[in-house]
């Protein structure tokens, strides 16, 4: 097992949650197409309810901590869905190319 500090422990809690919102309601949007399939939408709430048990109690710890910055990160992640959402493939990729942009900078800042 990889061991974590808390705050990566913290970090990655937030963004599987925020990844696996963004799956539910992009298949949400395929729902009324032909490539829809309940057995993906059952898939997806099986995952979202087991990730629940295990992360569910790291979150209220950290939303009970700092209330203010996680309205900001689930102000964030519903942003990030609704831009991903309607975006096509390669603004995904750009989206990604300004993600990697910034992570660069701050590498950069702090050396």
């Amino acid at each position: 097992m990889k061991d974590l500090t808390q705050t990566e422990m913290n970090n990655l809690v937030i963004n599987i949650s925020a990844t696996s919102q963004l799956l539910h309601e992009l298949l949400d949007d395929l729902e009324e197409t032909s490539y829809y399939r309940q057995t993906l939408k059952s898939a997806t709430n099986r995952l979202q309810a087991e990730l629940g048990k295990v992360c569910d109690s790291q979150t209220n710890d950290l939303w009970a901590a700092d209330n203010k910055s996680m309205m900001a990160v689930q102000r964030g992640i519903a942003q990030m869905i609704n831009q991903v959402r309607k975006a096509d493939p390669l603004r995904i990729a750009a989206m990604g190319d300004l993600l990697k942009i910034d992570e660069d900078a701050l590498i950069k800042e702090t050396i």
